[in-house]
């Protein structure tokens, strides 16, 4: 009772944030309960695990407009074009990037596919982030892609959730 009299209390900024709080760690209890779900299961194809990202995705994503560059992980090793790109919107779990569709001549962007993508943020850190293709789409004079992250150091979480946090 007395720590609902402190809520109470509070200031509306501090209600709002403490409510936001809540709803993100219940959003993240939920999808923990899926992932040992689906683990459980074990899902035969990429693809259908990936779209549990997609249709359960209410993350923040900020809009930018960084210039890039990114390879295929496989051809890496030996030779492979390194194409350019543009990020249009970036998240903690993964990115929205825009191409020129002449790239996808110079390399496969097939679902699934594992790029290396590299960029500068405004303040100047530099991101190399493995990601997964998991969408692509046809526009008027580019190609979409939306990837996922591989993976992230604890460095590039950091970089990556400092650059999030709204100005």
């Amino acid at each position: 009772m007395e720590l609902f009299k402190e809520y109470e209390a509070s200031a509306p900024i501090l209600k709002l944030i403490e409510q936001q709080a809540l709803n993100r760690l219940t959003r993240m209890n939920r999808f923990i309960d899926r992932l040992i779900v689906n683990e459980q299961e074990k899902p035969e194809n990429l693809r259908s695990s990936l779209s549990l990202w997609k249709s359960n995705r209410r993350f923040y994503r900020k809009k930018v407009n960084l210039n890039c560059k990114y390879a295929s992980k496989a051809r890496l090793k030996g030779f492979s074009a390194t194409l350019e790109g543009t990020i249009k919107n970036i998240s903690m779990t993964g990115l929205g990037l825009e191409i020129d569709p002449g790239n996808e001549s110079a390399l496969s962007h097939e679902i699934g596919e594992v790029f290396q993508v590299e960029t500068t943020l405004p303040n100047g850190k530099e991101l190399k982030l493995p990601c997964t293709l998991v969408r692509s789409s046809k526009g008027r004079g580019y190609t979409s892609l939306g990837m996922t992250y591989l993976e992230l150091s604890d460095d590039e979480r950091k970089i990556l959730g400092f650059f999030l946090l709204p100005a």
